[in-house]
């Protein structure tokens, strides 16, 4: 299977619709090269904020909608869909960033997702008028040996803690820290010693540039 047949069965393939002979040769053609890395990063982030989208009350899910015009297995159509989205998708640093924006009255509800080279997310959902933001992450390994994944906001260039986890062995995590969300800050993944640290000890794993609203 050559590069321009994987490319046009890359979007059934983020969804899991690929038949097992497809899927076979689609993830052999993966293994020989990291050509395809970019597009699958971007249609893996656009997914999931179709995902997002249609969690939203009064919208129709947007992956039933997704997966019928995969059917056809068109290229154009997911762009089609993933313009559609309205979130703001952008490359920075080590992964992808999209974030959904919606005013609420007086405040911000803030949906931050960020996506690795690899495939590991993590996902913020909280509000600048609240005091805690849920978390969710997988793709990670589980750390041993007294180590730990600590997340953090960069607010005027000070790295303040957000909140340390573990994955469970499936590589994910869900849970709520007492955090609230400020525009212009910058989030960030580092792993550190067992309980955190009070600054950063190795450089981050996701970052992101300064989110505004």
């Amino acid at each position: 299977m050559n590069c321009e047949e994987v490319r046009e069965l890359l979007p059934a393939y983020v969804l899991g619709a690929l038949d097992a002979e497809e899927l076979e040769a689609v993830e052999a053609h993966l293994r020989n090269g990291r050509e395809h890395d970019d597009e699958l990063v971007e249609l893996r982030a656009t997914v999931f904020a179709l995902d997002s989208l249609g969690d939203e009350p009064g919208l129709a899910p947007a992956r039933p909608r997704l997966e019928s015009r995969l059917a056809a297995r068109t290229r154009p159509a997911l762009w089609q869909l993933g313009a559609a989205a309205v979130l703001l998708l952008a490359v920075f640093g080590a992964g992808w960033l999209a974030a959904d924006l919606v005013a609420t009255g007086s405040s911000e509800e803030v949906s931050i997702f960020l996506q690795g080279s690899e495939g590991q997310i993590v996902d913020f959902q909280g509000s600048d008028a609240a005091d805690s933001v849920t978390v969710t992450m997988a793709g990670f390994e589980r750390l041993t040996d007294g180590r730990a994944y600590q997340l953090w906001a960069i607010r005027d260039g000070a790295w303040l803690r957000i909140g340390v986890c573990n994955m469970d062995e499936q590589g994910g995590w869900k849970g709520d820290f007492d955090f609230t969300i400020r525009s212009g800050e910058q989030v960030a993944l580092t792993i550190e010693p067992e309980g955190g640290s009070t600054a950063p000890t190795s450089p981050p794993i996701l970052s992101t540039a300064p989110i505004t609203w």
